[in-house]
């Protein structure tokens, strides 16, 4: 892996907005990027709908993932969530997946929750692992004070499974009718990860 890419943040925390590993370049986008974040669902909705929450209305609007841009970034400033859009070095124009850590807690929990999706043309080519490696073996670590990193994941999505396996995740149990997903509450697979011995 390559060392993030100092670029500064116009923000108001001193997180850097651009990262860099071997292969891709993962980044924090700002309002100015909805019609791309929109294309990126439009190609996938087949494959990401299954598996998420049922759609607010407007959805599938650049209005709508321009709103929802700009709500994260404030998030972000906050030091409260974490979303990376990944490109390819190669490719630097084009979304091939996002990693996202929602309900950032810096207080005596230290502990996050992960979330990711790719673009299905892109699958099993290792930018997911490659991706999630860098950022729970570098990026948290440097730029945040976790001790642990928690996911859910539908027993079926066998692929995921492995994927967290790899990545060091502890299978924690089975959570019934976690989220309602695809005309139903789904049971849901918890894992969890420990970062660091950061103290309270």
């Amino acid at each position: 892996m390559t060392n993030n890419n100092e670029t500064p943040n116009a923000t108001h925390n001193k997180i850097p907005t651009e990262f860099e590993t071997e292969r891709l370049i993962l980044k924090v986008l700002d309002e100015t990027y909805g019609a791309e974040v929109l294309r990126f669902y439009e190609n996938n909705a087949r494959v990401f709908e299954p598996v998420e929450p049922p759609r607010a209305p407007g959805f599938y609007s650049t209005g709508y993932q321009t709103r929802v841009l700009l709500f994260e970034k404030k998030e972000f400033q906050a030091e409260r969530f974490l979303r990376l859009y990944m490109f390819q070095k190669e490719y630097p124009k084009q979304i091939i997946g996002s990693i996202c850590f929602n309900q950032i807690r810096q207080d005596t929990f230290h502990s996050c929750i992960l979330g990711y999706k790719q673009d299905s043309c892109f699958c099993r080519k290792g930018f997911m692992e490659e991706a999630l490696s860098y950022c729970l073996n570098d990026l948290l670590p440097n730029n945040y004070s976790l001790h642990r990193v928690e996911a859910t994941v539908l027993p079926s999505n066998k692929r995921s499974v492995r994927l967290l396996d790899k990545l060091g995740f502890e299978e924690i149990g089975l959570i019934p009718d976690y989220v309602y997903i695809d005309g139903g509450w789904k049971d849901h697979l918890l894992y969890s990860k420990i970062l660091s011995s950061t103290k309270c």
